[in-house]
């Protein structure tokens, strides 16, 4: 149960919790992160002292620590992966991009290199809306979940993708929490998550199983020092791919990055873009006064 509906219930008299034998926080960065702590200390009110407590997370912050340290009895620690560890499996690239070019980018990358299962990530929902409708219009059949989304609506566009109905799901960090999609072969950040924790969260939701795995990011200028956070994290960096018509002006740390030419003609979902209306510079004419200067 979510925290604030087993509270209501709590409230209504419709489950009663003193024989509570075992109590289990599941990603409790996320209940931090979310500003749940609040919720969850009123639960523990109505439980009984002598129980077992199970805390579970992505990453060991500070505030998880504290947060063990308050709820547990001397805790034993388990750690399935060092912090920051991503798959082998998982080949991992950063497109530099324009921010304005977001979107038509998404579009070229998913429809001229023929990825078939895609899931988008991105920090916000009403990004998710946007993006999906922009695809959806390029011709790539997109669903979404988020927070905002039923549980009923979430479920159907889950399984639309799974079955190949869409080609592309777009979902936000929170609503994709536990996603296991075991074909799915490509994931793309379209943005950096707010918690940089998550970048894990979400590239590992490929590369399943011994299986191989793309996550692409698309990284605009102002982002570049969050996606340092990301390579700190883990403890390495992240190759750099650049593609004609959509890098921003290149950096020192870009220069060494492979740079990709791809065809382009018209818009829609195979990225092609229009011609640029920006005329040339024009040959500037001679005047009687230039003829004449020495």
């Amino acid at each position: 149960s979510t925290s604030g509906r087993l509270l209501e219930h709590i409230k209504e008299k419709n489950i009663l919790l003193d024989r509570v034998e075992y109590l289990v926080l599941d990603e409790a960065d996320t209940i931090l992160d979310m500003g749940f702590i609040h919720e969850i200390r009123q639960i523990l009110s109505f439980l009984p002292h002598k129980r077992q407590n199970i805390l579970i997370s992505a990453t060991l912050s500070g505030s998880v620590k504290r947060l063990s340290e308050q709820i547990l009895d001397k805790p034993k620690l388990i750690e399935a992966d060092s912090m920051g560890t991503t798959a082998s499996s998982v080949k991992q690239i950063v497109i530099p991009v324009i921010a304005e070019l977001k979107d038509e980018l998404l579009s070229f990358l998913i429809g001229s290199r023929n990825y078939q299962k895609v899931l988008v990530f991105v920090r916000k929902q009403q990004a998710a809306d946007r993006v999906a409708k922009e695809l959806n219009l390029s011709g790539l059949k997109t669903s979404i979940i988020h927070g905002d989304k039923t549980v009923g609506v979430r479920t159907k566009a889950l399984e639309d993708f799974k079955s190949g109905k869409v080609r592309v799901l777009v979902a936000t960090d929170i609503a994709s929490r536990g996603l296991d999609i075991p074909t799915l072969g490509v994931v793309i950040n379209y943005d950096i998550p707010h918690v940089i924790g998550d970048y894990i969260h979400r590239i590992g939701r490929t590369g399943r199983a011994g299986k191989k795995g793309l996550a692409i990011t698309l990284v605009s200028p102002t982002e570049e020092t969050a996606l340092k956070d990301v390579e700190r994290l883990m403890g390495k960096s992240i190759s750099r791919e650049l593609i004609d018509g959509y890098t921003p002006k290149v950096t020192p740390k870009q220069l060494g990055a492979r740079k990709t030419k791809e065809k382009k003609k018209v818009d829609g979902a195979f990225g092609n873009r229009k011609k640029s209306s920006t005329p040339k510079n024009k040959k500037r004419k001679t005047t009687k006064r230039d003829r004449f200067t020495k």
